[in-house]
């Protein structure tokens, strides 16, 4: 580590021209941490014309920073950015299947423990909508809950008195059964869990106007569109953080004035 900062200390700080070339098609996305990373003052400008942008391969943004701060933090940049711009490309590829105008596209608390705050970024950006980010934001009847507390109504009860009186209860449903429990109990938010398309179609004929319905559970990229069934108005996927397709970008440096 010592060896390392005396390495960092003696590089030169003085500008030089930075390239950051795309190598893949697709989405950019993570620019605004790419450039806290590097410090280059001309950051706000270009992350206002490229953050978000469809990118082909060979495409390339131009700025200039340190030699220092670029050459000893590119590697986290790019990892960072590849990273996100990934999760960016899967995003649009489920909101492109879906093709819906009135069902919300959900990410799920599925995300790489450290990141969750530059992941759901990445997916907020693309135009999905972000779920829970903590079990506290909105409390949520799950399997374990019922298994612990008895059932649906012993487990309602016991969260009815949390107080969180800013937000619904949410309620995870596994059964027909539950589902008109819920009903009953006076739950206005549930979630249908591992439900066929067929299964989801017959209860969301039966929810009440005043419910929203939200469908998850194993919900891919090639399926999602058959979720795109009346009265359904989210769909949560939390593989939108995981096998996520390539996306690699590099850095080059010169000095200023060659090419």
């Amino acid at each position: 580590m010592f060896e390392n900062a005396i390495y960092l200390n003696s590089l030169p700080t003085d500008l030089c021209r930075c390239e950051l070339r795309c190598k893949s098609d697709g989405f950019i996305v993570g620019l605004p941490f790419f450039f806290n990373f590097i410090s280059s003052e001309l950051a706000p400008v270009i992350i206002k014309g490229w953050e978000g942008k469809k990118i082909s391969q060979g495409e390339v943004i131009s700025f200039e920073a340190s030699f220092a701060d670029a050459l000893s933090k590119e590697r986290v940049a790019l990892n960072l950015l590849s990273h996100l711009s990934a999760i960016a490309v899967k995003t649009k590829h489920f909101l492109e299947k879906l093709n819906s105008s009135t069902i919300a596209l959900l990410d799920t608390r599925k995300t790489t423990p450290g990141l969750r705050f530059f992941e759901r970024y990445a997916f907020q950006t693309m135009g999905g909508q972000p779920h829970r980010s903590h079990q506290t934001d909105q409390w949520m009847i799950k399997d374990n809950h019922k298994n612990f507390f008895g059932g649906l109504k012993e487990a309602v009860e016991f969260f009815s008195q949390m107080k969180k009186w800013h937000r619904p209860l949410m309620v995870e449903i596994h059964t027909k059964a539950e589902f008109f429990e819920a009903i009953e109990l006076g739950i206005t938010y549930v979630m249908l869990d591992n439900f066929t398309p067929e299964e989801v179609k017959k209860l969301a004929a039966k929810k009440p106007s005043s419910m929203i319905l939200e469908v998850s559970g194993g919900i891919k990229i090639d399926t999602i569109a058959n979720y795109a069934i009346p009265n359904v108005d989210a769909i949560s996927v939390g593989s939108v953080y995981s096998e996520l397709p390539k996306m690699d970008f590099s850095l080059k440096l010169f000095p200023i004035g060659k090419k």
